[in-house]
């Protein structure tokens, strides 16, 4: 019996119930904040992995891939102090969004490579003081110089202008520190100062500052380098941070140390991995069989996944000397981010026009990471085509369903749907299923048939009786 509904209900609940069992179909799940990213631009090179794509190729033949991020100068976007090239990657960004894609973006202020400089070359006329990099003799900034300061805040102010809160942006990486904006030097050795821990705090609360409502990830390094790694731990808390880590399959690096980085984190705010160059890493004899790729998404409860060389050949090989990892993504397909499954449904299999009565459902999180966004169960009975009722169930949202050690240990909740049926004329109406948000609308793809094409799915009938 579930509790909270009426006396006349409790008759009907009492005589005949409709139980179905799902069977989650095993499908790939292109929903927001989560999935495989391209790398489309990386480290301010113009020629990254997404170049070999033709015009309007956003990877829909690639498992999960839901979204694409550039990793690119400030420079290139504003060459000209107060002048802005946005459209250096929005052209890009724009088609991926038709297709229901979703974009990361991270400014970085130094690059080993890569032409013009990261740092545009104005900010050193206006009296910035830094240093020139050996390798390519691009201007680097002091890192607390106060002009330099000054001005990439005026430049994220307009950043988050254009682009806080926005659906289509999945995230926004801290770039505007050490070499790549990875906040270290070990690249290149010697030749820059250890950046301190204060400069590193204040560069994340001007970047939570001008992105309040936008998922912030902060790479492990810019942590693990600082002279007191705890404060700038208690800050990346405090200010609601995810962690990324861009050193997968990096020489056998151990990713446990930057793990423990997340682990405070991932509860409530999602987690990034970047794979090392793919082709690189097998022929230096890093890569194995990618399951350490595999491995470090569980460990960190990943939601994102950064595709780190060219699409076709990390997915299908390249006919030589790259095998490529079509079955390494099909399985972390079916656990990166959340995975929303119903397990039960049940409601009476026959109710009058205007009884009150619930729908109870059964659901779980088979994913590793827990659905951020949140939503809610929602029911919605249909006649054909027209919706003739839809209700929510606003006791506890989904969010809260925590994801398990593996899928079938997760926890499993039931959750109470109440409804009151119209009056309609006799007959079987179809019930359908979706998470949504308040106002009923679906909000996620879930692993199951019998869709709508609206993210709704059948569930079975129901018959209104005269």
């Amino acid at each position: 019996m579930i509790s909270g509904v009426s006396s006349m209900s409790r008759s009907y609940e009492r005589l005949s119930r409709m139980i179905v069992k799902p069977k989650d179909n095993g499908k790939v799940l292109n929903n927001p904040g989560m999935g495989w990213f391209l790398a489309y631009y990386t480290d301010n090179v113009d020629t990254g992995f997404g170049v070999r794509l033709k015009d309007g190729d956003t990877l829909n033949w690639f498992p999960g891939c839901n979204g694409v991020s550039f990793r690119i100068g400030w420079g290139r976007v504003e060459p000209q102090e107060g002048k802005y090239n946005w459209d250096y990657t929005d052209k890009i960004a724009q088609k991926w969004i038709a297709a229901g894609k979703q974009v990361g973006f991270n400014w970085i202020v130094f690059s080993t490579a890569g032409t013009p400089p990261s740092t545009p070359v104005w900010l050193r006329d206006k009296g910035a003081k830094g240093r020139e990099y050996s390798g390519n003799k691009h201007f680097v900034p002091n890192w607390d110089d106060p002009v330099f300061m000054q001005e990439f805040d005026s430049f994220l102010k307009e950043a988050g202008r254009r682009y806080n809160g926005k659906p289509y942006v999945a995230f926004v990486e801290v770039g505007s520190l050490g070499t790549w904006g990875e906040g270290h030097f070990w690249v290149p050795s010697g030749e820059f100062p250890p950046i301190p821990t204060d400069v590193k705090i204040r560069h994340l609360e001007m970047y939570r500052r001008h992105f309040p409502d936008t998922p912030l990830h902060v790479n492990d390094d810019f942590i693990s380098t600082a002279s007191d790694p705890a404060r700038v731990m208690d800050t990346v808390k405090r200010l609601g941070f995810g962690i990324a880590d861009w050193s997968i399959a990096v020489n056998h690096r151990n990713f446990e140390p930057a793990a423990r980085y997340a682990d405070p984190v991932w509860r409530e705010r999602p987690i990034l991995l970047e794979h090392h160059h793919y082709g690189d890493a097998v022929n230096k004899g890093w890569w194995g069989d990618g399951s350490e790729l595999y491995r470090a998404m569980e460990r960190f409860h990943a939601s994102q996944m950064r595709i780190h060389w060219f699409p076709d050949e990390f997915l299908n090989g390249d006919g030589k000397d790259l095998k490529g990892n079509k079955s390494l993504v099909d399985r972390i397909n079916q656990r990166i981010g959340y995975r929303l499954q119903i397990l039960q449904g049940q409601w009476p299999d026959a109710i009058a026009p205007g009884q009150e009565f619930n729908f109870a459902v059964r659901l779980r999180n088979a994913g590793v990471a827990p659905c951020y966004r949140g939503g809610f169960p929602a029911i919605t009975i249909k006649d054909g085509d027209k919706i003739i009722w839809s209700g929510v169930g606003t006791k506890e949202n989904l969010k809260e369903l925590p994801p398990g050690s593996t899928a079938d240990r997760a926890e499993v909740r039931d959750y109470p749907i109440p409804a009151s049926m119209p009056r309609v004329k006799p007959g079987k109406y179809a019930i359908y299923f979706s998470v949504a948000n308040r106002e009923s609308v679906p909000l996620y793809n879930l692993p199951l048939d019998n869709d709508d094409g609206e993210k709704r799915y059948r569930l079975g009938e129901m018959e209104i009786s005269g």
